[in-house]
């Protein structure tokens, strides 16, 4: 065997798959952070999905609020503020809100301790937002029901306006106004009870998802705070 050949032959091979072990492994790290920056990329766009359905949720809170203020204001006006809720309040416009809940998938960001905390508060008003959101429907149904039936009793009906009625009954008809007076009272009071509450904490809920997603993503995550309007 001719050694002096034969090492020269060895070494070589051996550079060469030495070589060839480092391209790989530099290969695969590069390959790993290719992989890493996509999920994180997709991380940050599902948060961005999750603020997005936050925000309808905000929105939708503030504009029944909206409502309620702007009609209270304008009975206070108009020297009619001692009348009942349900005669001041007039049917809630647009189309029923659609909560979209924040999924997990949206949310997964949020792994801490404190980040849970947020996730169960998240899943909290949004349940309080459907509850609104059922009652500025009930309410516009007994509404509707409440106008027909005092419609279809002309005598002693004066209208003030197109929306708002005065009216004075008696017997049948003055306990079934009564009925009537009572619900939408009722479901004007939970809103406005809820809504002074709601609106306040929805706002510092989107808050502390921006600085979550912010702090996380950095500028993979497109907004950094949000400003208000209301």
């Amino acid at each position: 065997m001719n050694w002096a050949t034969l090492i020269p032959t060895l070494v070589g091979a051996g550079i060469s798959v030495l070589t060839t072990a480092v391209m790989f492994v530099l290969n695969q790290k590069v390959q790993n952070k290719k992989e890493l920056q996509r999920k994180e990329a997709e991380a940050a766009l599902n948060a961005y999905v999750g603020l997005q359905k936050l925000m309808n949720t905000a929105n939708y809170l503030f504009m029944l609020n909206k409502h309620l203020a702007t009609e209270f204001a304008e009975a206070q006006g108009a020297g009619n503020a001692e009348e009942e809720p349900a005669l001041i309040v007039r049917e809630f416009v647009g189309a029923p809100a659609e909560i979209q809940r924040v999924t997990p998938k949206d949310s997964a960001f949020l792994n801490s301790n404190s980040g849970f905390q947020l996730v169960a508060e998240i899943w909290q008003i949004e349940s309080r937002a459907q509850n609104s959101e059922a009652a500025a429907s009930t309410f516009n149904d007994v509404k509707r029901e409440f106008s027909q039936f005092l419609h279809s009793i002309e005598d002693g009906i004066e209208i003030a306006d197109s929306a708002r009625l005065r009216f004075q009954l008696e017997g049948d008809d003055a306990r079934r106004a009564s009925v009537f007076i009572g619900q939408l009272n009722s479901l004007v009071g939970t809103l406005v009870h809820h809504l002074e509450e709601d609106t306040r904490e929805v706002k510092r809920i989107v808050n502390e998802y921006v600085a979550a997603a912010s702090m996380k993503f950095g500028d993979r995550f497109p907004l950094q705070s949000v400003e208000w309007k209301v």
